[in-house]
């Protein structure tokens, strides 16, 4: 260990050794690069928090439909529902309504 300012430090900014030999320029640029990296970092922690937020509101949701559609389908248990095409008033296209001509058009 060496004494430094009166405390014993592992190195010594007083020193010429490897601490001192970095001009400020590289400084500059070392301490921007690790400004870049915790930026970096923040983001993506930002962005993982997001998407976890996304994801449990939509469980959220879901769990809130799957409840309402429980509560519907108990309220109306007894109820049929038949659900069919609805019918093309002004038709303009030319399909085949029996399966004998959806046959022959293949």
């Amino acid at each position: 260990m060496r004494k430094c300012n009166g405390f014993e430090l592992g190195f010594c900014m007083d020193d010429t050794g490897f601490v001192q030999n970095f001009s400020v320029e590289t400084w500059l640029l070392m301490f921007l690069v690790a400004g870049a990296c915790v930026t970096a970092m923040l983001l993506m922690l930002a962005n993982q928090f997001g998407r976890e937020r996304e994801v449990h509101d939509l469980r959220v949701e879901v769990a809130r439909l799957r409840e309402a559609y429980r509560k519907r389908l108990a309220a109306g248990a007894g109820e049929i529902l038949e659900v069919d095409e609805a019918p093309l008033e002004d038709s303009t296209f030319d399909t085949p309504s029996r399966p004998e001509e959806l046959r022959r058009a293949a």
